[in-house]
């Protein structure tokens, strides 16, 4: 009965939501509705947060520390004259049974040493020695001592005579027309002679000139003597003197 009662009115409670709510309507309050939903949601975070935890902290077999596991000692060899053959046995259907053998008492452990191959000896490459013989130096008798003899000296160059010059008329007392050919006067300034021809030179009008030069003014220097210059002008030779 409590069955039929409770769809009764769980059908009269849907039907009077579809239709217009009357006055004599029963109406839920809304803040009940409200609360219920937040409680809900609430209960829902927790159930999560609780399933996440369980979740991250439940122990897992694979997540054990490793225990130390303990190392067996290395197995002991037992003795050759503490091992007693076990006669062979057949068991009902006549087989031979598995040959055993067991230890009858417990022997001193027997370390199996590896044997230790003497060290090779190296045999390093000797280095051949070759003795060197002193080279035989054939001995050389010394040769004579041959005395330099001095080249002989070059022969100096005959120093050039100078040019008579009693004969030449000297300037400025000189013909009229060699005035006339000259565009300025002439003034021996400085006169140089030596010896060797290449190291004279004078200066007339304070400009240098040496042998076979032609001046400025026109004549030609033909030589350059101790006392003075012979210059010449058409043919005409004349001596200048040196102040």
């Amino acid at each position: 009965m409590s069955y039929i009662l409770e769809a009764l009115k769980k059908a009269e409670h849907e039907r009077e939501i579809g239709q217009v709510p009357r006055i004599d309507s029963e109406h839920e309050p809304a803040s009940a509705r409200v609360s219920s939903r937040w409680v809900m949601l609430v209960v829902l975070v927790l159930l999560v947060n609780a399933g996440l935890l369980l979740a991250l902290f439940w122990p897992d077999g694979s997540t054990k520390e490793a225990e130390p596991v303990a190392v067996a000692p290395p197995a002991t060899l037992p003795s050759i004259d503490n091992v007693a053959a076990v006669p062979e046995v057949t068991d009902e259907t006549g087989m031979l049974s598995e040959r055993r053998e067991t230890v009858v008492a417990p022997v001193a452990p027997v370390t199996r040493s590896t044997p230790v191959s003497p060290p090779s000896a190296v045999v390093m490459p000797t280095e051949t020695v070759m003795q060197r013989t002193p080279a035989v130096v054939p001995s050389v008798a010394p040769s004579p001592l041959v005395a330099a003899v001095p080249s002989p000296p070059e022969p100096e160059p005959a120093p050039v005579a100078p040019q008579q010059t009693e004969n030449l008329p000297v300037w400025p007392q000189v013909p009229e027309f060699i005035f006339r050919r000259l565009s300025g006067g002439l003034r021996l300034d400085v006169l140089v002679y030596s010896d060797l021809p290449e190291d004279r030179f004078v200066l007339v009008n304070l400009q240098k000139y040496r042998e076979g030069e032609q001046l400025q003014e026109g004549p030609l220097l033909d030589a350059i003597t101790p006392d003075g210059i012979v210059l010449s002008l058409q043919g005409q030779k004349f001596l200048v003197r040196a102040q």
